[in-house]
């Protein structure tokens, strides 16, 4: 016995908390998944796919920018499924700038600010696409416990589709993101969540958000930055009757995503 190890301990847990989320999102018609692992959840999720496939037109699966995703490495094993159309707007160099500035030179972008936000409104343009996809396949900042899904935005692509327009929605989110309440779920997305992705962005993206209020205080001002990604916050509660099998939320028991 090691006191170093609590593994099994925190399994328990997961399963505790499991089903007690099993019971109240599927009082609110959302589908619920509770995996051990990222193998088991990626699993978990091809199922579905090949499910909507056979039940109906399932033709092309679109993505939100997701962390968790990246690290299911679900990008590139949906790729390979065969007659499946797949829209990734946040494809990515590797150098980590977008795919639409592919003929950019590497490391730092410096283009002159009309090229710039052209090539910007063809990154958009395949935003607005994966809304119109059959399967849309996002990660959520938040769970709750009281069966809410919480997530906060800046440009909306990701909150729009998980509450209108693609035929199917797959949430993936990891046992970091569950909470008691709401009010625990914006407290996280705030002071952890997003100034991490900020981060991230900055590291790896080339983008520029070092200036935002929260990276310079240490926490959540409450700003209207107008790079902020706090621009939209969305919590499904549940879903209307004619779409009782559009949201299918998948909880893995690992730390995923910010």
């Amino acid at each position: 016995m090691s006191e170093q190890d609590l593994s099994r301990e925190r399994g328990i847990w997961f399963c505790k908390q499991a089903d007690t989320l099993k019971r109240v999102f599927e009082s609110r018609r959302i589908n619920f998944y509770a995996c051990n692992d990222i193998s088991e959840a990626k699993n978990q999720m091809f199922r579905l796919i090949q499910g909507f496939c056979e039940e109906k037109r399932t033709h092309q699966i679109g993505f939100a920018d997701s962390v968790t995703l990246h690290e299911l490495d679900i990008f590139r094993d949906i790729s390979r499924l065969e007659n499946v159309q797949v829209c990734n707007p946040f494809e990515r160099l590797p150098d980590g700038k977008l795919s639409v500035f592919s003929d950019a030179p590497p490391g730092k972008l410096d283009l002159p600010y009309d090229e710039y936000y052209k090539r910007i409104s063809l990154y958009v343009d395949k935003m607005r696409q994966a809304l119109l996809s059959d399967v849309f396949i996002v990660g959520a900042n938040a769970i709750t416990m009281e069966g809410e899904i919480v997530s906060v935005d800046g440009s909306g692509n990701r909150v729009s589709g998980m509450i209108f327009g693609p035929r199917k929605v797959i949430v993936v989110v990891g046992r970091n993101k569950i909470v008691k309440d709401v009010d625990s779920a914006l407290w996280r997305i705030h002071n952890v969540a997003a100034p991490l992705n900020y981060i991230r962005h900055n590291e790896k993206h080339h983008n520029r958000y070092d200036d935002l209020p929260c990276l310079k205080a240490g926490k959540c001002v409450r700003c209207s930055h107008p790079r902020s990604a706090c621009m939209s916050t969305v919590i499904v509660r549940g879903a209307v009757e004619f779409n009782k099998d559009r949201i299918h939320l998948i909880l893995v028991n690992e730390d995923l995503g910010l």
